[in-house]
């Protein structure tokens, strides 16, 4: 396998244990392969805490624009307090 891969895994994926998902990226690594792996604190197969899925979906949109478009990406952010995370929810504060 050579194509560059991207590996996540909740720590408490009982699905895919993370053991398993580590022993894969090794052998990437030890084969030349780009390879980048994320484990999740606390989630398990479905990650399920916000901060967790928006950086999912950030690395999984970079890794896909870096290796299939050849560009750079912009990470989206995540609101620094509720209040932001609310008004973001709702549409209000944006001007």
């Amino acid at each position: 396998m050579t194509t560059p891969t991207l590996v996540l895994v909740g720590e408490n994926d009982v699905r895919v244990p993370p053991p398993q998902s580590v022993e894969l990226y090794r052998a990437l690594k030890t084969n030349g392969v780009e390879t980048h792996l994320y484990i999740a604190p606390r989630e398990p197969h479905g990650w399920r805490e916000l901060r967790h899925e928006l950086f999912k979906v950030n690395v999984e949109i970079d890794w896909f624009e870096r290796h299939v478009r050849g560009i750079e990406y912009e990470w989206e952010s995540a609101p620094e307090s509720e209040d932001e995370e609310e008004a973001a929810e709702t549409g209000e504060g944006e001007k």
